[in-house]
């Protein structure tokens, strides 16, 4: 499954980028997010890691995940892993006249049996996925304001 959403808000790219790739920030911003962990040792970039809990299905869900690739001001992609599925979460920003424009594009991928799901399970997602970006999208232009 996957999920690619292209807004505008009124924030700089840098910070935009840095709010939504710091999953220390997941929380805020999506409401499946029970709990979020960062070894507080850790400087975020890549490598940095982060464990995250969450409700989906009715089941909470642990996810393993980490910073694969980040390029400050304009790239990031976390990789969230468990035994049933794998989540690749891209965030790109560019410069635009009243701050950003953002692309956030979640890779979703089931393991196992439950793959033959997936169609399914992508129309049980996507309002996971609109409201959380919606709440992204809020956050950042308060956070331009």
């Amino acid at each position: 499954m996957r999920f690619v959403k292209d807004f505008e808000v009124t924030t700089a790219p840098e910070k935009a980028l840095d709010y939504i790739a710091d999953f220390s920030n997941l929380a805020s911003w999506d409401s499946s997010v029970i709990d979020v962990r960062f070894d507080s040792e850790q400087q975020f970039g890549v490598g940095a890691r982060y464990e995250v809990d969450l409700m989906f299905a009715g089941r909470k869900q642990t996810m393993q995940y980490h910073v694969r690739q980040y390029v400050p001001g304009e790239f990031a992609e976390l990789v969230g892993e468990n035994a049933g599925s794998t989540a690749i979460d891209r965030v790109t920003v560019k410069e635009h006249p009243n701050g950003a424009r953002v692309t956030y594009d979640a890779d979703i991928r089931i393991h196992g049996p439950f793959k033959l799901l997936d169609p399914i399970l992508a129309m049980v997602f996507a309002p996971t996925v609109r409201k959380a970006v919606n709440a992204m999208r809020a956050n950042l232009n308060l956070m331009g304001s």
